[in-house]
């Protein structure tokens, strides 16, 4: 199966999520309203809800819109039939987690569920791996019973008019070796890092 139809197959699958979860309140609508009176009321209630949820998987909840905006950024890139016969055409990248991205000597593409971009490697005008620690808590009635802590690493790919992708990987070893590849795709970026604090403060990138 090719890159774009797998992302449209995630799209219907989504689509098919969303409608099968409005399904879910249209039941109970129906034996609220067979009740009389003010069974109504809840009956009107969850039909609303349904309707709801099924217009916004109509409107592109179902992940329409994303591919859209994909298709336009694919045709920023150059004849579109072409450029995705190239993607099909490239290795997915070992290395990143939970995504396939593609390289390119015109261009880097990514795809995660119905969520895909591309953008090219003239466009790129800074990269860094970036360290988010994130804490984890079990919760018991509400209270906090446990705490946990990992870290997890991802690079941050700025282009052109602050467009801002981020893209995780496996490990910061194998985030430093992908970053050195794209650098030897994207010659005009410049390579630094940023440190983010609990505060969330970001701090200038400085040159390796």
């Amino acid at each position: 199966m090719s890159w774009f139809s797998e992302i449209k197959k995630a799209s219907k699958s989504s689509a098919g999520c969303g409608i099968m979860f409005a399904a879910l309140f249209l039941v109970p609508g129906i034996l609220a309203i067979t009740l009389g009176e003010q069974g109504i009321i809840w009956g009107i209630l969850f039909f609303g809800l349904a309707a709801l949820i099924a217009a916004l998987s109509a409107k592109g909840a179902n992940g329409q819109k994303s591919i859209d905006a994909f298709l336009a950024e694919v045709d920023s890139i150059g004849n579109r039939d072409n450029v995705l016969a190239a993607i099909d055409a490239l290795t997915p990248q070992p290395g990143f987690q939970a995504i396939d991205v593609r390289f390119h000597t015109y261009f880097i593409a990514y795809r995660q569920g119905i969520t895909a971009h591309i953008w090219k490697t003239a466009d790129v005008v800074w990269m860094h791996i970036q360290q988010n620690n994130i804490t984890h808590k079990t919760k018991a009635y509400g209270i906090t019973v446990a705490k946990s802590n990992s870290v997890q690493f991802e690079i941050k790919v700025h282009c052109k008019n602050q467009i801002l992708f981020s893209l995780p990987v496996a490990s910061e070893e194998e985030g430093q070796r992908l970053l050195r590849t794209m650098t030897s795709l994207c010659p005009s970026a410049r390579i630094g890092y940023q440190e983010q604090k609990q505060n969330n403060a970001f701090h200038a990138p400085r040159s390796l």
